[in-house]
């Protein structure tokens, strides 16, 4: 990542459980030097207070300062909350914002959250940090290289044996798939492009998960690239990425890792990658700097409210959800 500091820039933080901890920690090392935080907390946020961070407990709906040009926020709440903490930090006037994934559970939702945005004129973005990877930066410059992608194979097993499923709620269990798989489908899809057309198919079920424990399928992408995926919840797979060109071929396994094969006969090479600050959760600082820095955008395949509804929806057939609340 280029040289970069993010200065005075007046930056609120909603939400200080695990995640909110982790933007706070990746925007302290970025430089940042005027921060607010809050929470429903006040325990939460007292040893904030001697760091010089501005904390302020009882929940976003008590915010109601109005928001210059300049400030931006990040939106780090339980996921039933934060669609409509958006919508509050819109109508305070925030133009910049960057969301938790998944945003909402529901691809109709944020459908209409971007309308919204778009129409007060707001950057807001679908926080997926597996897009912001260095491996993933790495990754679409030598594919470029190659002339691009000619097709891609993902898989996204999860690993329901060692799930603590008191932790989520009972709807965020039945579309785990838009919950946590999605963020397979964003890194594939910040590589080989956006899906357009696709076919699914779902077989078998969990308890907490009726609509299927098994699923295949396939789809081209908006860069002409055809993909396969794969998910068998109920054997031994993984996270994986594949990505095919008419040189090598490279994968991501674990996600963090890029790996090269130079040829069909070669043994998987690990791909040497900077990373920007091993200490920060990856692709956290990334996808910060990037909301702010058109030209750190160009490398970091950021995806708008639009982008993420559009995710959203393929992931919804992916695993045969509604599309609606």
């Amino acid at each position: 990542m280029k040289a970069f500091n993010w200065g005075d820039r007046p930056t609120l933080v909603v939400g200080y459980g695990v995640m909110g901890r982790e933007y706070v920690k990746a925007l302290r090392v970025l430089g940042a030097k005027n921060l607010t935080v809050c929470s429903r907390s006040q325990a939460k946020l007292d040893p904030l207070i001697n760091e010089g961070i501005v904390a302020t407990s009882g929940g976003y709906e008590r915010l109601s300062i109005r928001a210059s040009a300049e400030d931006v926020a990040v939106v780090a709440t339980s996921t039933g909350e934060l669609a409509n903490c958006v919508r509050h930090l819109l109508r305070l006037g925030y133009k910049t914002i960057l969301c938790e994934k998944p945003v909402s559970l529901w691809s109709s939702e944020i459908f209409s959250l971007a309308k919204q945005a778009d129409e007060l004129g707001a950057l807001v973005y679908g926080a997926f940090n597996r897009v912001a990877f260095p491996s993933v930066v790495e990754a679409r410059f030598k594919i470029h290289q190659e002339g691009g992608a000619t097709s891609s194979f993902y898989t996204f097993t999860e690993l329901v044996h060692k799930l603590n499923l008191n932790l989520y709620s009972e709807m965020e269990k039945q579309r785990w798939g838009v919950a946590n798989s999605i963020h397979v489908m964003s890194l594939a899809h910040a590589v080989i492009g956006m899906p357009i057309s696709w076919n699914v198919n779902q077989m078998g079920s969990w308890p907490w998960h009726p609509s299927g424990s098994l699923f295949i399928g396939s789809g081209m992408s908006e860069q002409k690239t055809p993909f396969l995926y794969h998910a068998d919840w109920g054997s031994a797979g993984r996270w994986s990425v594949e990505v095919f060109t008419k040189g090598p071929a490279f994968r991501f396994c674990p996600l963090e890792k890029l790996q090269t094969k130079k040829h069909s006969l070669a043994e998987w090479e690990d791909v040497p990658v900077s990373v920007f600050n091993s200490s920060l959760k990856p692709g956290l600082a990334e996808e910060l700097a990037a909301m702010v820095d058109p030209e750190i955008r160009k490398v970091v395949a950021l995806m708008d409210l639009k982008k993420t509804a559009e995710l959203t929806r393929f992931t919804e057939d992916v695993f045969g959800y509604s599309s609606s609340c």
